[in-house]
């Protein structure tokens, strides 16, 4: 009976010691490699955005499409812009190659000015923060001129 008690006794501590191990933190793949970006466009505010200079972005639009695989509980953080997380854009799951047309209304408008040379020369460019269980990490967009949006 002191045997099997003693046995019982020994299971349990290797059963708890085992559930308190340290977990391996689970790496997560870099975004600009787990996602591709595309369509990034812009609304500016008008008023003080110079054509060809320094824009005001109010709006931000732009695709996401995983191409490294599934991915879950997606955040897109603007850095910049005042927006308070309670409106970061956020989707539960996207099927590999399933594309998510994201937009971003910013509190203040964030400026951005064109890139003056390499292979997004005129482009302009703007950070945004991707946090998901699969990848993580700042991702810079280049907003195609062509793709400003000038209000009337």
């Amino acid at each position: 009976m002191l045997a099997t008690a003693t046995a019982i006794f020994i299971t349990l501590i290797v059963i708890s010691a085992y559930r308190q191990k340290p977990k391996t933190p689970q790496t997560r793949a870099d975004a600009k490699e787990y996602f591709e970006f595309t369509e990034a466009s812009a609304l500016v505010d008008k008023e003080r955005s110079i054509k060809g200079g320094i824009i005001l972005i109010k709006m931000l639009y732009f695709n996401m499409t995983p191409v490294g695989g599934n991915a879950t509980n997606i955040w897109v953080q603007p850095l910049g812009g005042n927006v308070p997380q309670g409106d970061w854009p956020y989707k539960d799951f996207l099927a590999k190659n399933e594309t998510w047309e994201v937009s971003i209304m910013f509190r203040q408008p964030v400026d951005s000015e064109p890139i003056l040379d390499g292979p997004y020369k005129g482009y302009y460019p703007i950070e945004v923060d991707i946090d998901c269980d699969e990848a993580k990490g700042i991702v810079t967009l280049y907003i195609n001129p062509d793709k400003i949006v000038w209000p009337p």
